[in-house]
């Protein structure tokens, strides 16, 4: 799409950006619904964003600008479901399993 290596790092910047922005977010929301539910939904808003990656790049649409909205989808879609994902393993294994350090 271009030559552009700040466009790359840009690229890079935002799927990292979602981290700082959906981390306490995430936390909370990961604490005050079902865990199972919001990883499934995480995962389900993450393959809408590939499916509309495709689409965008077999017609001929995909722009820098859609290119970034879509990584800012997958890089909040993946907080969400790797904090949930972190705290629902106590949920789902028994204390006695679990390596507390």
């Amino acid at each position: 799409m271009t030559s552009d290596p700040s466009h790359v790092a840009a690229l890079s910047a935002v799927l990292t950006l979602s981290w700082p922005i959906f981390a306490l977010p995430g936390g909370i929301i990961s604490d005050r619904r079902d865990r199972k539910w919001l990883m499934v939904w995480a995962n389900i808003a993450r393959a809408v964003a590939m499916v509309l990656l495709a689409l965008a790049a077999t017609t001929e649409d995909l722009t820098i600008w859609t290119l970034y909205a879509i990584a800012f989808g997958l890089g909040a879609s993946e907080t969400l479901a790797d904090t949930a994902g972190m705290a629902i393993v106590p949920a789902v294994v028994k204390r006695s399993r679990l390596r507390l350090n």
